[in-house]
């Protein structure tokens, strides 16, 4: 396995933060709209949970490459990986900064990059994780 750099870790999870606000922000009003219907409409719930799956899949996509070429922790498998891009990218952080918090984007993805890498640099090995299943979830 390679020793993990920094400054691959910070590319690569900077390219990862910008691809990822870019569809983010592109496609908001959607997001916007999707969210707001999913409570009280079936098929807006699926389409919502259609769009999660395929966000977490991409994500995860993202974590098998960072876990094949060493630049993440070592202890840390593709699940773990995907689970850490996916609290510091997925819609629930993008959100609760820019929507709830009123940041700019620019802001988001600059915190957001700093909170991946120091989940991927992690030197702690992850105690137990509750495996229990919600739309969405891997396996």
């Amino acid at each position: 396995m390679n020793c993990p750099s920094v400054s691959s870790i910070r590319f690569r999870s900077a390219y990862v933060a910008h691809t990822v606000r870019t569809n983010t922000e592109r496609f908001a009003p959607s997001i916007d709209l999707l969210l707001s219907s999913a409570a009280s409409d079936e098929k807006a719930r699926e389409v919502w949970d259609y769009v999660i799956a395929q966000y977490r899949q991409a994500l995860r996509g993202a974590a098998q490459h960072l876990v094949a070429i060493g630049a993440v922790a070592p202890h840390l498998d593709i699940d773990a990986v995907a689970d850490r891009l996916w609290l510091c990218f997925g819609l629930r952080a993008w959100r609760a900064l820019v929507v709830d918090c009123h940041w700019s984007y620019d802001a988001a993805e600059r915190l957001l990059i700093r909170q991946a890498i120091t989940l991927l640099e992690d030197p702690e090995p992850p105690r137990d994780v509750d495996t229990a299943q919600a739309p969405g979830a891997r396996p």
